[in-house]
């Protein structure tokens, strides 16, 4: 009598969590003969966030989504040194959405470990706050090269992500050549956008 006794417990999401909205979890503790108390309930908002990466032709402003790239999300820069082993994470792809495996060692079948589009937008969805990750560009659409740098996305402990904000919208720039080889000084290139959205906290 007169002691404490404190009691933990984990969970983890499953694929029905809530995307960029709070997962609330309450738990309480029954006690005494006939479990006659019941403690304070404690509770919990676990979030999940996801980001929207649209590629476009020439530059944003010309509205055209550029079709036909394949990209892999890494939790290291896979073209840094010491990374060349790195693996890329594995997505379950559902209704469209590309959502983090709870089970990066599982071999399911329907894992993806590659995002593919036929419009220039891809919905990726499970990634956790205060972590930055990596975009790697597997293939270029037809007459551009493929990217020979990692794009860094950083999403804040409070799921918003680490870039200035536009809209509610964040966006981060990659640069994409046409052509077979790197151009020449003056050749032309073309400017694609990868856009971060979705990661505003939702007021409670």
């Amino acid at each position: 009598n007169g002691d404490s006794i404190v009691i933990t417990y984990s969970a983890v999401l499953n694929d029905s969590a809530l995307i960029d909205s709070a997962n609330i979890n309450t738990a309480v503790l029954k006690y005494g003969n006939n479990a006659t108390y019941t403690t304070e309930p404690s509770t919990t908002n676990t979030y999940t966030w996801s980001f929207d990466l649209v590629k476009y032709s020439n530059s944003k402003a010309d509205a055209n989504k550029l079709p036909g790239a394949t990209f892999s999300l890494y939790e290291v820069d896979p073209f840094a040194d010491g990374n060349e082993d790195a693996q890329p994470l594995k997505f379950f792809l559902v209704d469209g959405q590309y959502r983090l495996a709870k089970d990066q060692n599982s071999t399911n079948a329907n894992i993806k470990t590659v995002f593919t589009d036929t419009n220039g937008t891809y919905d990726i969805a499970g990634l956790d706050s205060g972590k930055t990750y990596y975009l790697k560009e597997v293939a270029a659409p037809a007459g551009y090269n493929v990217l020979t740098t990692a794009t860094s996305v950083t999403i804040s402990t409070d799921g918003t992500p680490a870039t200035t904000l536009t809209n509610d919208t964040a966006e981060v720039s990659v640069i994409n050549n046409t052509g077979t080889e790197l151009p020449q000084t003056g050749a032309t290139g073309t400017i694609i956008f990868i856009t971060v959205g979705g990661l505003m906290v939702v007021a409670m």
